[in-house]
């Protein structure tokens, strides 16, 4: 019988899983591990009980340990809390954030900079889809005002007519995380800048070129290797 395949774990469960796995043993924590079905792959789980963790509800198995779900509620604030001001502070999205930075190596550098998160009122368009979100580096006046060396924001708007889950939240948040990196000059100097995405592509280039370059080539082995779909925003797109 054939191993199953990875899964892929969201920010909040990884953190818990860390926090607990040096001291599961000696608190004498079980927990439960489940998958759910989805298409053609059966849903796959062994039912436990955190004994010793009462605010542990559920728990996903893995390959070199076992972690405990603890999912994000990540909602868009009410509009009347924006006062009729454009922005509003994040603080919810500043904590997502922050286990994302602390949870995976990939954005562990974040760590060094000086982060604001923020909601903003009207997300605005880009092209024809609907702007969810943006990730930009701070300069001058605007970086002395926000002591901020990245500022993210997520389109309140979009958030709500769009219906966007938490978790299409928190891999929005995850995305524009992503954006905030640096490049070391031939002096030593680390200088942030906005990290470009990985791949750019038209549908249509693919159809009638194939994968003709190494990005597109690595990005199907991604696509190959990605989670079960948890559901797709309609018309959006993250800056």
């Amino acid at each position: 019988m054939a191993a199953p395949s990875p899964i892929a774990f969201d920010a909040k469960t990884v953190a818990a899983a860390k926090r607990l796995k040096d001291s599961a043993a000696d608190h004498g924590i079980t927990m439960t591990l489940s998958t759910p079905g989805h298409g053609n792959t059966p849903a796959r789980s062994v039912t436990i009980t955190p004994d010793d963790a009462p605010g542990l509800t559920k728990v996903t198995i893995g390959y070199d340990w076992d972690v405990t779900i603890m999912d994000y509620d990540i909602e868009p604030p009410l509009f009347s809390e924006f006062c009729g001001d454009e922005f509003l502070v994040a603080h919810n999205l500043r904590e997502v954030a922050e286990d994302m930075i602390q949870t995976f190596p990939e954005l562990s550098h974040i760590g060094k900079f000086r982060m604001t998160y923020l909601w903003k009122a009207k997300g605005g368009m880009k092209g024809e889809k609907h702007r969810l979100g943006n990730c930009e580096k701070t300069s001058g006046m605007k970086q002395f005002f926000a002591k901020a060396d990245f500022i993210i924001w997520l389109a309140c708007d979009h958030a709500k007519t769009l219906g966007m889950t938490s978790r299409q939240l928190e891999a929005l948040l995850y995305h524009e995380l992503c954006h905030a990196s640096f490049e070391e000059k031939d002096n030593g100097e680390e200088v942030t800048k906005v990290a470009q995405h990985d791949v750019e592509l038209f549908h249509d280039e693919i159809r009638r070129y194939g994968l003709w370059t190494t990005d597109l080539e690595t990005a199907r082995e991604t696509f190959r290797q990605a989670q079960i779909p948890f559901g797709s925003v309609a018309a959006g797109t993250a800056a």
